[in-house]
C-alpha cells in the first residue's frame, strides 16, 4: 500500500514535470522572431520659403527590424511641390502666384504593417516679389448723342494686399471717371457729337501699372438735320442777270444769331468774297450783293454747318453750288429806270392845249413804234419793265401831245438818245 503511493506520487510529479517542459518549448519557438517593430521618422521641416526660391525637406526614418522595407506618403502636399514616395523628400519652388499658408501637412512612413508620421506642419509662402496687375476689358466704341455710356474694366493682381487705383488718358470732356472702380462712364449731349480718340485706361499697384488698348469713342449724331428746301439761282445756272439777289429757303425756322458772311457766303471764281447784305426772314437767307454781279462769271454759295434752326438741327456738311452771269448784253429790266421830262407850254386855254401825252421808243432812230401814254404830265420816271428793256445799249425816245380824239395835237419832239446800261 504504501508502495503504491510512493508510485502515484512519482507519476503526478513527472506529469507536472511533463506539462511545464511542454510550455517551456513553446515559448522557445515562438517568441522575439514574430513580433514587429514600428519604425520611426524624424526632422524639422523649414517652415516659410520666398516666392520663387527652392524649398527641401528630407525627413529621417528607420526601422529595428532588419530587411523591412520602408515607405513614405504625405497629406495636404502643396500643389506647387513635388513628393518622393521611397526617400519622403518634399521640394519645390513655388511660384509668384503661391504665395499664403499651406498647413496641415503630414508626412508618415510605414513598414508595411506599422506606421509613424511627423507632427503637422504648415509651410508659409512669403511674397516678396511684386506682381504686376492684370486689367482686361471691352470698351463700348460707340454711342448716340443723349444716351448714357458705361464701360467697367476688370483688373486683378496675384498680390495679396496690394491695393489697385485707375487712371485714364484722353478722357472725353462728357464723361466721368472713377479712380477706384476704373469706371468709365457719361451722357453725351447733343453737341457733343464726333469721335474721341486716344483714349486709355490703366490701373497701378503703387510700384507697376498695365492698361488696356487704345480705344476710341464715336458718338453718334441723332438730332435733326437742317435741310435747304430750294435756292436761288438754281445749280450750274447760265442765265442769271446781273442785279441778281441770292436765296437760300430751309425746311424750319433760323437762328438768325448763326447766319454771318462766314456761315453764308458768296465767292467769285477766284474765292473772292463778294461784299453783300444778308436778310433773314424766317426760313429765307437773302444774299444782296451791294453792287452788281461781273457778266459771265461764275460764282460760288456756300452755307456752312454753322448756319443752324431754331431747334438747333445744322446742315450734315457744307452745302454749296455755283452759277454763271449772263453776258452783258441782256439786263434785268426791273432794276432800269428812265427819267424823261418835257415842256408843255401854256394850258389854261384847253381850246388850244393837248390832253396828254404818248412816249415813243426804240432801238433804231426814225423808227420808233412803241409807245407808252403817259397822260397830262411834264415828266414821267419809267421803270425798264413798262418798256420791256432786255438788252443795254441806246435807246431812242419822243414825246407826242394828243388831243382828246387822241389825234395829233402836235409834230413830234426831238428824239431823245438814252443809253441804257445796268
Amino acid at each position: 500500500m504504501k508502495q503504491a503511493t510512493i508510485i502515484t506520487k512519482f507519476l503526478l510529479i513527472l506529469l507536472i514535470s511533463g506539462v511545464l517542459l511542454a510550455c517551456g518549448t513553446d515559448d522557445n519557438d515562438n517568441g522575439g522572431d514574430s513580433s514587429n517593430q514600428p519604425p520611426t521618422i524624424s526632422g524639422t521641416p523649414t517652415t516659410t520659403v520666398n516666392e520663387g526660391n527652392f524649398y527641401h525637406f528630407a525627413p529621417m526614418a528607420a526601422d529595428s527590424d532588419s530587411g523591412d522595407t520602408l515607405t513614405f506618403s504625405i497629406n495636404n502636399k502643396p500643389a506647387w511641390a513635388s513628393f518622393d514616395n521611397q526617400t519622403g523628400i518634399l521640394s519645390g519652388t513655388p511660384g509668384l502666384s503661391d504665395a499664403g499658408d499651406y498647413d496641415n501637412i503630414t508626412i508618415s512612413v510605414s513598414d508595411g504593417t506599422a506606421t509613424a508620421e511627423l507632427a503637422a506642419f504648415m509651410i508659409s509662402v512669403v511674397n516678396n516679389t511684386n506682381q504686376p496687375p492684370t486689367i482686361t476689358g471691352t470698351p463700348a466704341t460707340t454711342v448716340n448723342e443723349d444716351s448714357p455710356y458705361h464701360f467697367a474694366p476688370i483688373a486683378a493682381d496675384a498680390d495679396s494686399g496690394d491695393s489697385l487705383t485707375f487712371a485714364i488718358s484722353n478722357k472725353p470732356s462728357w464723361a466721368g471717371f472713377d479712380n477706384q472702380t476704373g469706371i468709365l462712364s457719361g451722357t453725351p449731349s447733343l453737341d457733343d457729337a464726333g469721335d474721341y480718340g486716344n483714349i486709355i485706361i490703366s490701373v497701378s499697384d503703387g510700384t507697376a501699372s498695365a492698361q488696356l488698348s487704345v480705344f476710341t469713342i464715336s458718338v453718334i449724331d441723332v438730332s435733326p438735320a437742317l435741310l435747304i428746301s430750294t435756292h436761288s439761282p438754281t445749280a450750274q445756272a447760265i442765265d442769271t442777270p446781273l442785279l441778281s439777289n441770292i436765296t437760300i429757303t430751309f425746311d424750319t425756322p433760323l437762328d438768325t444769331a448763326t447766319v454771318s458772311g462766314t456761315s453764308a457766303t458768296l465767292l467769285e471764281t477766284n474765292s473772292v468774297v463778294i461784299p453783300a447784305t444778308l436778310n433773314i426772314d424766317n426760313q429765307t437767307i437773302t444774299i444782296d450783293p451791294t453792287s452788281n454781279l461781273e457778266p459771265l462769271t461764275t460764282y460760288t454759295v456756300i452755307i456752312t454747318t454753322a448756319v443752324t434752326g431754331t431747334n438747333g438741327a445744322a446742315l450734315d456738311n457744307d452745302y454749296s453750288w455755283s452759277f454763271t452771269t449772263l453776258a452783258d448784253t441782256v439786263i434785268d429790266p426791273s432794276r432800269i429806270t428812265v427819267n424823261l421830262s418835257w415842256n408843255i407850254g401854256d394850258t389854261s386855254n384847253t381850246n388850244i392845249s393837248p390832253s396828254g401825252y404818248l412816249i415813243y421808243y426804240g432801238r433804231q432812230s426814225g423808227s420808233l413804234a412803241n409807245s407808252i401814254d403817259v397822260g397830262m404830265v411834264a415828266s414821267r420816271a419809267l421803270n425798264g419793265s413798262e418798256f420791256n428793256f432786255t438788252e443795254i445799249g441806246e435807246y431812242y425816245f419822243q414825246v407826242v401831245a394828243y388831243n382828246a380824239d387822241k389825234s395829233l395835237f402836235s409834230a413830234p419832239s426831238t428824239e431823245v438818245i438814252i443809253d441804257i446800261h445796268p
